[in-house]
């Protein structure tokens, strides 16, 4: 196209995502000229017909959500629901764009030939969370149908702004010979704000490589900055939390996918997906990934070497590698994740609230339970308690859910110490009662004890002057549960017939040091109750499995979080973040306690919940305690 004969735009066009059509002035009658049809990119007609079905299947996957949009564009604002505006495609034609409006009615007359600013105040008020979420284009997917847009290529361009760019851009017609698309390389590589000379490069380099596979990925990488948008590090622990502690045990433990020879739990690869989109989705303005340096790296790469080389040696090599990475991909990749992940004060604080409304809600659940069982006569609840086994809430097990609770507990004593006076004071008291309660009906010994020892380290910071009377409380119910543990200590400690230490007396000297393999003592013909880790401390557990040297690892890894907490928490300059590393702290304390008498680290939902809570008060630490420029960033990749 020659660039001294210039292009007659029209100039005809729709106002500002509002629907009234601009006068279009007589001079411009004529049409804007297509380019010549042999300089034009045709798509092969089975990638077209391909293309063409995916948006019919998107519209029908996508239209509850499509339909949910529409009402709340109509119920926000005056004006059409859809945005109906006039573009340049393939050939320089011009054709119909439909989007979700997100401008008040006649913005665009306002605006004029120009793009919007960030700070600009046309928008509706969800005109804004539609643009970036991207929910004001899936009315696209009806171009991609109607077969003038593709779902990868150049973004169609406003007739407006064609003669400009046209006149002074070198080669800017030549995008002009594909289809325009829903998404392009410009719009990953670059941004809104990218001017169109820059987006022009991108997009020749496009049309020099094109192929489907490249499209393909393309759209990935598109799904995946759209997610970052929508998914925040906040709403993905509340997601996460809530999946392992309300969905059933026996789905979290027995769900399994078979492909090529491997077995793999599909709770496991989730949580996994879960770690690594939390440690990859934080972006500096270099586009670069960053890995904080914290405590917690050194001593738990440890534990993975020795894991590992547990494994080579173990009878049952591929067991235990799997068992390695169980402890990779649901503890530490969890803890890293969050450190490494988006991470205000805000944060912290609604995640410790989300950790405290579980416990209270955990507890509700197992109260409800025990009242089902025992049935309609309510002067038999206590005795019927006392008869059976402890509630077990969603958890499935008594233990389990005692663990669970003196996780929790700390967090909602904090809530109520730095809850003014009012109701939230007033219902923040209630739920810790309740969740006291909760961990009493368990019926659990080491709980109770874990509690009383938690509970009172929380009691001494927050309200000195309870300590006494809290300990007068809890004093006889850690008395009357730790009896008969102290007494019982070799079952307590060996499992059932003290097997696991026979075990470890028994062991040679490559078994003693690094164990028979992580997770694999349920692959040896021992009896069902010396594996079970309900009835045997992940002490001796560990050391069997991972040997002395995985045990003294994991000592190290637990030791090293107590000792950061604590150091933080004095140092920190924010006496709201003291309160609250103090309780992560009382936590961590008390479910350390638990793992005398109970393999804690086998349960999925207690690995998750406590790694998470590490992660948070490890995270808090590095991030805003004065020791700052000690965890100076360890790995940059990008550019």
């Amino acid at each position: 196209m020659n660039p001294d004969n210039p292009l007659h735009v029209s100039l005809k066009m729709q106002s500002a995502e509002g629907g009234a059509a601009l006068s279009e002035p007589s001079i411009a009658e004529s049409r804007t000229p297509a380019l010549p049809a042999e300089s034009q990119a045709e798509d092969a007609w089975i990638v077209s017909l391909i293309q063409r079905l995916i948006a019919a299947g998107g519209l029908l996957l996508l239209s509850p959500l499509i339909a949910l949009v529409a009402v709340a564009v109509r119920a926000s604002s005056p004006g059409p629901v859809l945005y109906r505006g006039t573009r340049v495609g393939r050939g320089m034609r011009e054709f119909t764009i439909f989007k979700f409006r997100t401008l008040r009615v006649g913005a665009e007359g306002e605006i004029g030939a120009r793009l919007l600013g960030p700070r600009d105040t046309f928008y509706t008020s969800i005109g804004r969370f539609l643009k970036r979420t991207k929910l004001d284009e899936l009315p696209q997917l009806w171009n991609v149908l109607r077969g003038e847009m593709n779902f990868v290529g150049p973004r169609p361009v406003r007739p407006v702004f064609l003669q400009e760019f046209i006149t002074t851009i070198p080669d800017y017609a030549r995008r002009f010979e594909m289809k325009p698309g829903i998404t392009g390389v410009a719009q990953l590589r670059g941004g809104y704000f990218t001017t169109p000379a820059a987006k022009l490069r991108y997009e020749l380099w496009y049309r020099r490589v094109r192929r489907p596979t490249l499209d393909l990925g393309i759209l990935i990488l598109t799904f995946v900055k759209i997610l970052n948008r929508w998914i925040t590090l906040g709403g993905l622990l509340f997601g996460l939390f809530v999946f392992v502690s309300f969905m059933p045990a026996g789905l979290l433990s027995d769900f399994y996918i078979y492909a090529f020879g491997v077995r793999a739990s599909v709770a496991h690869l989730a949580i996994g997906g879960i770690g690594a989109w939390l440690v990859i989705r934080r972006r500096t303005a270099g586009d670069r990934l960053v890995l904080y340096r914290t405590p917690l790296m050194l001593p738990m790469a440890i534990f993975v070497l020795f894991a590992f080389a547990s494994a080579g040696f173990s009878q049952y090599h591929y067991q235990a590698a799997r068992g390695a990475l169980y402890y990779v991909v649901t503890g530490f990749l969890i803890a890293s994740g969050i450190v490494n992940g988006t991470f205000t004060r805000v944060l912290v604080q609604r995640a410790v609230q989300v950790i405290a409304l579980g416990a209270l809600a955990i507890s509700l659940i197992g109260i409800v339970e025990l009242a089902i069982a025992v049935g309609p006569h309510a002067d038999t609840m206590v005795a019927g308690w006392l008869a059976g086994p402890g509630i077990a809430a969603t958890l499935g097990s008594p233990v389990v859910l005692a663990t669970y609770l003196v996780l929790g507990v700390p967090a909602l004593l904090y809530q109520l110490a730095v809850t003014e006076e009012g109701p939230e004071r007033d219902f923040w008291m209630a739920a810790s009662t309740i969740s006291f309660i909760g961990i009493l009906l368990t019926k659990s010994p080491v709980g109770m004890v874990a509690l009383s020892v938690s509970a009172l380290l929380v009691v001494w910071r927050f309200f000195p002057r309870a300590v006494v009377p809290c300990a007068l409380v809890l004093g006889p119910f850690a008395y009357l549960s730790g009896g008969p543990t102290l007494t019982e200590w070799r079952q307590e400690l060996c499992g059932p017939g003290g097997a696991l230490c026979d075990l470890l007396r028994h062991a040679s000297w490559t078994q003693l040091l690094l164990g028979i393999g992580p997770r694999t003592l349920g692959e040896h013909n021992f009896r069902p109750e010396v594996i079970d880790p309900e009835r045997a401390s992940a002490h001796m557990r560990l050391s069997v499995e991972n040997g002395v040297l995985g045990w003294l690892s994991v000592l190290w890894v637990l030791w090293t979080a107590l000792a950061s907490l604590l150091r933080a928490q004095r140092d920190l300059p924010d006496p709201g973040l003291q309160a609250l590393l103090w309780a992560i702290f009382c936590s961590v304390v008390g479910f350390f306690i638990t793992l005398q008498s109970f393999s804690a680290f086998e349960n999925l939902t207690l690995q998750v919940f406590f790694w998470g809570l590490v992660g948070i008060g490890v995270g808090a630490a590095v991030r805003f305690g004065s020791r700052r420029r000690e965890y100076a960033v360890v790995v940059k990749l990008g550019h």
